[in-house]
């Protein structure tokens, strides 16, 4: 019984550390969007 809880648990964190590492954005990679491209986006949405 013991065994089957912490298995559970084990696998219930596991699935919450991939979800959060998943769902990072590194805002230093803008991935495929050019500098350019990133600059007229920015001045063209000032809030």
């Amino acid at each position: 019984m013991m065994l089957t809880i912490a298995v559970l648990v084990a696998a219930g964190a596991l699935m919450l550390h991939k979800a959060r590492v998943a769902g990072r954005v590194n805002t230093a990679d803008p991935g495929w969007m050019s500098a350019q491209w990133l600059a007229e986006h920015r001045a063209s949405h000032l809030s």
